[in-house]
């Protein structure tokens, strides 16, 4: 899969106080599961076999700029620093392997016209040396991190809410619909209740595109972890390694593989 980064649009708008540097000099943890994952554009002899390569190791969201670390795939916004912590290492057929990860950049950028205060929050580090283990190589280079997270506030419980009241509504038009359906057993009902069926279901449809639109940009209550100052992030994001195709290979393909997740954050020092 050729991965583009859409962002979808809501009619209501909640206008966000996300301040990037809320995430400034926090250290959390991240576990890398690097493998084949439905839909990924890698060629079809990687990561084959089904097996995964592990990863942990913590890093820190800096402050300042990374003026020489630009990337499409972070967008025109001000990209921060980020470094590792630690060196991350597996057990190989040789035994226990170090992995060297260098520093990247990072970019926290919130969606326009979103209705559940969503923040793109992506990032990149490099990996000079790559790593491998059986089939599944991570190649050496640049690796992608994308996710999401929220500020938890008063805008995110108002955007919560409206996504309840939502899902009220349309509970309430469904029962209409039934009890319609129930109700309209004669011929003349059945004529006259027509249009009404048809504005109800119209009404229905409208409320569950929205309440999709909702939920997609909300968190859920078992998907995030907490963050400092009071962020949300979400627990789970995707592993990108950026491919050159179309015309003349000038267009930029981002393509998956693997996952990783937040584990709280690292009690090391984050300077």
């Amino acid at each position: 899969m050729r991965l583009f980064f859409l962002f979808l649009s809501s009619t209501t708008i909640i206008v966000s106080a996300f301040d990037p540097c809320l995430l400034a000099e926090s250290s959390p943890r991240l576990l890398l599961s690097v493998g084949r994952e439905e839909g990924t554009a890698m060629p079809v002899e990687w990561a084959s076999s089904g097996a995964r390569l592990g990863l942990s190791f913590s890093v820190c969201f800096q402050k300042s700029a990374a003026t020489d670390q630009q990337e499409k795939l972070l967008g025109p916004d001000k990209t921060r620093v980020i470094i590792p912590l630690s060196q991350p290492t597996f057990v190989g057929l040789s035994g226990e392997e170090s992995i060297r990860v260098t520093a990247g950049g990072w970019c926290a950028k919130p969606i326009e016209n979103n209705v559940g205060q969503q923040v793109a929050l992506r990032f990149f580090l490099d990996f000079p040396d790559g790593a491998a283990r059986n089939d599944v190589v991570l190649p050496a280079g640049r690796i992608f991190f994308s996710t999401y997270c929220w500020l938890n506030d008063s805008k995110l419980i108002e955007a919560q809410e409206a996504s309840a009241w939502t899902q009220t509504e349309l509970a309430d038009v469904q029962q209409k619909l039934k009890t319609q359906q129930q109700e309209n057993k004669g011929p003349l009902q059945k004529a006259t209740g027509i249009r009404t069926a048809i504005l109800q279901t119209e009404r229905k449809q409208l409320l569950e595109r929205k309440l999709a639109n909702q939920r997609r940009s909300l968190p859920g209550n078992d998907d995030v972890v907490p963050g400092p100052n009071d962020i949300l992030l979400k627990k789970q994001g995707m592993l990108y390694v950026k491919r050159f195709g179309g015309f003349l290979g000038r267009r930029e393909e981002y393509h998956i593989v693997g996952t990783f997740k937040f584990s709280g954050n690292s009690t090391q020092n984050c300077n």
